[in-house]
């Protein structure tokens, strides 16, 4: 069941006596999002907001479906949990087109949310794949974690023999790794109108994601053996790779390292063909087409954009803020890890280093891309893929389907 929250920014204009009417803009998103704090500190003395929030994203999105002419005026997405198809929702013009990006956000998100040549969605927070490990286990084998990819071969191939010591453990929050992996990399199949996609370049990303599938029976039995041990598992995980907000995860790892292992932790991030960076949107924003306040609704989104969450979680805690998509925003929350101190398995850890501090303040000059993940097009990739990944097909028979598939949605 949905829920409804009223808000007024503030008490009424009043113009020659008379009271001038409020514009009211319905906001969805699911419960306990934190951009529900965000909305209630919206303050615009000429807007009523009326926020209805659901239980799960399959419900908020039934109520999409229904709604066709009666789309609300700004609706709040969650990639890691919706089954939304952006491409296909702003093709179907149910979504008013934003216009060009104001400039404050990130300059790798300015050209973010653009379909057949127009900006329908505004990124709000975001995050990187990372990879977290003790420094000594770096010095020992002089490896160089500006190349991740290299490092997980050399250490796969290292720990080939052994049972109870695996390359890495695995925290995506995804089920479409290959997907997932395309995107880090930087590497897009289609164009959004055909397949685009160079097949060596995705056969290269479909052979680093068999290591994943090649250890995972090593993963999850020392996964199972270690679950509420942390230092246990580190000492038998090379790597932790994770899909958790990386700015409170640096601050977490920092602490937990050298407190539960005695070790000195390295923070590493996968780059991009270009050598760069690609950033996952997690939560973005649209729009309504019908809306008959759109200038009202680009306030709000502006706000959102500019919004300071409060970075005081449990790193497992669901529906958590990741890193802001606005420059002013990113850097508040880098001030505020750095200051204050954040929850732990027992003890609180300690705030950011300095040169933690320093490392999270430079992410945002390596972006060189952002991309709004497509669950429906991920769906397509990670199926048709899946009997290469599990050694049961060959490659050529599998990207067939996967190219054939892809036309197919295209088009359809």
């Amino acid at each position: 069941m949905k829920h409804k929250l009223f808000i007024i920014a503030a008490a009424a204009l009043l113009l020659s006596g008379c009271g001038r009417q409020k514009a009211e803009l319905t906001v969805y998103l699911t419960e306990n999002d934190p951009y529900c704090a965000a909305l209630e500190s919206y303050s615009d003395e000429t807007v009523t907001l009326n926020i209805e929030t659901f239980p799960s994203p399959s419900q908020l999105e039934a109520q999409l479906n229904a709604a066709e002419s009666d789309f609300p005026d700004v609706v709040i997405f969650n990639s890691l949990q919706s089954g939304v198809d952006p491409l296909k929702l702003a093709r179907s013009g149910a979504l008013y087109p934003l216009g060009m990006a104001d400039g404050t956000l990130i300059p790798a998100f300015s050209e973010c949310g653009i379909v057949d040549g127009e900006r329908y969605y505004e990124p709000l927070d975001w995050n990187i794949l990372q990879a977290y490990t003790a420094q000594n286990l770096i010095d020992e084998y002089a490896y160089d974690t500006t190349d991740l990819y290299a490092v997980l071969y050399d250490e796969s191939e290292r720990l080939e023999n052994s049972a109870d010591y695996s390359p890495f453990s695995l925290q995506f929050g995804r089920t479409d790794a290959m997907n997932f992996m395309l995107e880090i990399s930087g590497i897009s199949l289609t164009d959004g109108i055909s397949v685009t996609a160079d097949p060596e370049e995705v056969r290269e990303v479909a052979d680093f994601v068999k290591l994943f599938y090649d250890n995972m029976e090593k993963v999850g039995k020392i996964g199972t053996k270690y679950s509420n041990n942390f230092a246990g598992a580190a000492s038998h995980f090379s790597f932790l790779l994770e899909n958790y907000p990386f700015m409170h995860n640096v601050r977490y790892y920092q602490s937990i390292y050298p407190d539960l292992l005695g070790k000195e932790m390295a923070f590493s991030v996968f780059k991009s063909a270009d050598d760069g960076i690609t950033a996952q949107v997690i939560r973005y924003a649209a729009v309504g087409a019908q809306t008959e306040h759109p200038e009202k609704a680009f306030r709000l989104l502006e706000h959102l954009q500019t919004w300071q969450a409060d970075t005081n979680f449990n790193k497992y805690d669901q529906n958590v803020p990741y890193a802001p998509a606005g420059k002013d925003a990113y850097n508040a929350m880098v001030e505020q890890l750095s200051k204050q101190k954040g929850m732990g398995p027992k003890n609180p850890v300690s705030p950011l280093t300095e040169a933690n501090a320093e490392t999270l303040k430079s992410i945002p000059d390596y972006l060189t891309g952002a991309v709004i993940p497509n669950p429906v097009m991920g769906k397509i990739i990670q199926q048709s893929m899946e009997p290469y990944l599990l050694g049961k097909e060959d490659y050529a028979v599998c990207y067939t389907i996967l190219y054939d598939s892809l036309q197919d949605y295209l088009l359809n």
